[in-house]
């Protein structure tokens, strides 16, 4: 031996909710099978690989995503190994003695809760009273001298109290410590991506949201007449989209209970009650962020959560908004029009069923562009306004 391992091992532990196996490292790659939450697996230390917006690791299952790479999302959470605390501490003991001469006093340490909320606590331990609960995804900074080992799990003071980060065996994490990530920064430039570069480009759908027979009416992205009406009359729906729509609505206003499915493989997102009411559902796959407004009987998921592309989100409001309105959104600061998204065939289906015309698309008044589906702008998210109405 020649004192170390020729490749050290790195472990990582999956979170609260199931992870996904691929046999590749990339959106592409196939479903082999599920990692259960809780479960210990050790990868190739020199397999890392980002794709698709994502930090893959292989390991003998496959491959699986680690986080997103901005790191919003955590899906499986290092294993480090814990040192055993001084025989003397067998009480809790606050670690808040810091090297004033070797470490910065200020330094910032900051956290994400994971996929299901962390309890919030007056004192470090079991028996500190419940204060309130934070919720999945949310951001934290600690007292970075706080660091306290109590009741078996690892515990830290923010401004709310204190929690707990995992068990001091790292068999359960509730906290994942936010790394400061710089090969993801968005570029400075406000220069609208070449949307024929888009990642996923005609891959990111595998199915239809709502099945194609069961769509009676149809509006399209863009420069769409439906839009253009609704700001004559005052609405203005869709400032943030620079006065155009937003995304495609998909029509039904006949039969009641008409499913929404995801269409696409990623992870959950939130559940908004704000915005497309009564009920939307966002569902990120890498750097796209993916909105399913107005269902109803939404169906419930943990931030995190796996989503397949037949996976239902819902249903067609019957009554109310009686559409699906399908909405892609790139980086968080542009709107793409959806049908760049789908494969050919699934685009001409929908061609042939809702034939392109002047009954979709605006035209007058000196107006003349953006008469066709895949003829139109990429948004900027709350731009200024273009289209007819900046005329």
């Amino acid at each position: 031996m020649t004192g170390s391992s020729v490749q050290s091992k790195k472990v990582f532990q999956v979170g609260s909710v199931g992870v996904r196996v691929r046999s590749a490292p990339g959106l592409q790659g196939a479903t082999l099978k599920y990692l259960s939450p809780g479960q210990s697996l050790q990868v190739d230390s020199g397999s890392r690989t980002e794709a698709d917006g994502y930090v893959w690791w292989k390991h003998a299952e496959g491959w699986s995503a680690e986080r997103n790479v901005d790191g919003s999302e955590v899906y499986l959470v290092e294993s480090v190994p814990v040192v055993s605390p001084p025989p003397q501490r067998s009480a809790p003991v606050i670690d808040s003695t810091v090297d004033q001469e070797s470490e910065e006093p200020s330094a910032k340490k900051a956290f994400q809760v994971g996929s299901v909320g962390v309890r919030v606590r007056s004192a470090p331990g079991l028996q500190g009273a419940t204060v309130k609960y934070l919720s999945p995804g949310q951001s934290l900074q600690v007292d970075p001298g706080s660091r306290t080992e109590a009741d078996g799990y690892v515990w830290w003071k923010h401004a709310e109290g204190w929690s707990a980060e995992r068990s001091v065996d790292g068999s359960e994490v509730y906290l994942v410590e936010s790394v400061p990530v710089t090969v993801s920064t968005p570029p400075a430039s406000v220069d609208t991506p070449d949307g024929d570069k888009l990642p996923l480009l005609n891959e990111l759908f595998k199915r239809l949201p709502v099945n194609l027979e069961q769509t009676q009416w149809w509006q399209y992205y863009g420069n769409n007449v439906f839009a253009y009406d609704l700001w004559r009359e005052g609405k203005r729906w869709y400032k943030y989209a620079q006065g155009l729509h937003a995304g495609l609505d998909f029509g039904n206003s006949n039969t009641r209970g008409v499913l929404v499915r995801a269409g696409v493989e990623g992870v959950f997102h939130k559940h908004d009650t704000s915005a497309y009411r009564p009920n939307a559902l966002w569902v990120k796959v890498g750097d796209y962020t993916l909105i399913y407004g107005h269902l109803t009987n939404p169906r419930s998921f943990q931030p995190g959560q796996p989503i397949g592309a037949s996976t239902v989100l819902g249903e067609i409001e019957f009554g109310g908004q009686q559409h699906l309105h399908l909405e892609v959104r790139y980086q968080n600061c542009w709107i793409v029009n959806p049908l760049l998204l789908m494969p050919a065939v699934m685009r001409e289906g929908l061609f042939q069923k809702f034939p392109p015309s002047g009954e979709y698309f605006y035209r007058g008044g000196g107006w003349t562009r953006w008469q066709t589906p895949l003829d139109q702008p990429m948004l900027k998210l709350s731009g200024e306004l273009i289209g007819p109405h900046a005329m």
